[in-house]
């Protein structure tokens, strides 16, 4: 059988000018719901069943409004078990505006809720600025946070996981992370100690337009790609090559022939996001039977030409049609010197045969 309890209160304390300090309390609630409980077996030295002051004009000791559907103003639980003195459910102090306040309007609504049962549920301490601060209007969500494994966190040291449980650095988020931006184009500034605030120090990487994305470095874009795949180098590309880090060296033999067994192309991308333009360039199949170690295969199958390893093979290759020139720069020359006597010889005889003919 339901019944029902009606309790109203109502104790006028002081006044002071028109303002009247008051206790109201009412409640048509069945059942074990409460208005308002305060509870202390005073276990401990010190401790709060429930307690609100307030000195300021505007300042709010306790306030808790919950109007939606299992709204809730007010909320805190902290169970740390028996004979424990750790837990705190809800712990706001403030000396110039709100330590806590929750206010909640909307179906379904929480103001202020927290449930602990090991240590913090919502603490919140400041002396200068905000210990727990979520403000939105309308739809907005001023802050949400959340976690079952304690992969949303900050840690005593500062350090912020997303997905992590454990964030040995400043920021760690495990998963895709989405940057968005209505102004400029949306990225991430890099600044060391030294560097200004301005754009010609530190280093940018985000978006250069809508279908570029790059690093700009030095107060100008450096390096890009767009969306058809094509990459662009404003400066020089210095690759390692260091005798020191290599070893097994073997020269390279016969380049000029094994070059000239590989066929330059036009042709035009099939897919019909890359560029339009004309291309020239290598088949990759074709490579991979001549330089099998200038080819890469992705995980779908398709090869990749390592370009920049054909330059030694070049090389090489200029090297043998400079021996081969030299050779036949040797061959002519001696060719040149016999015709030269030949030709002095015949001269000679001639201008015998003419003497000969003149004297007779």
């Amino acid at each position: 059988m339901k019944k029902l309890l009606f309790f109203s209160l109502l104790i006028s304390l002081n006044t002071w000018g028109q303002t009247k300090i008051e206790a109201y309390i009412d409640s048509s609630e069945t059942g074990t719901k409460s208005v308002i409980i305060g509870y202390n077996r005073k276990t401990s030295d010190n401790g709060d069943a429930l307690r609100g002051i307030t000195l300021t004009k505007y300042g709010s000791g306790v306030v808790g409004v919950g109007y939606g559907f299992f709204g809730k103003g007010v909320y805190g639980i902290a169970d740390s078990g028996t004979g424990a003195d750790n837990g705190i459910g809800v712990y706001g102090f403030s000396q110039v505006f709100e330590g806590v306040h929750g206010l909640s309007n909307g179906p379904f609504g929480i103001g202020v809720s927290g449930e602990c049962y090991s240590y913090y549920g919502v603490l919140g301490t400041t002396a200068y600025g905000n210990g727990v601060r979520g403000i939105a209007t309308h739809a907005g969500i001023g802050g949400y946070f959340s976690s079952t494994s304690g992969h949303a966190l900050i840690t005593n040291s500062g350090n912020v996981g997303i997905g992590i449980s454990a964030p040995i650095n400043i920021l760690e988020v495990n998963g895709r992370a989405r940057l968005r931006h209505t102004g400029n184009t949306a990225g991430i500034w890099m600044n060391n100690s030294a560097n200004s605030a301005s754009v010609a120090d530190g280093a940018f990487y985000g978006m250069k337009n809508d279908t570029e994305a790059g690093i700009w470095i030095g107060n100008n874009w450096r390096f890009w790609v767009n969306s058809a795949g094509n990459g662009y180098l404003n400066g020089n590309l210095i690759q390692t090559s260091d005798k020191r880090l290599k070893k097994d060296f073997s020269p390279l033999h016969n380049s000029l022939q094994t070059i000239a067994q590989l066929n330059g192309y036009h042709y035009k991308w099939l897919e019909e996001s890359r560029s339009k333009d004309l291309q020239t360039g290598l088949i990759a199949q074709e490579v991979q039977k001549i330089f099998p170690e200038l080819v890469q295969t992705d995980e779908k199958g398709f090869l990749s030409v390592n370009y920049i390893g054909l330059v030694p093979h070049l090389i090489e290759a200029v090297k043998e049609l400079r021996n081969e020139n030299n050779a036949l720069k040797g061959k002519n020359q001696s060719l040149e010197s016999r015709l030269d006597k030949i030709e002095a010889l015949l001269t000679a005889q001639l201008q015998q045969l003419v003497d000969g003919a003149k004297s007779k």
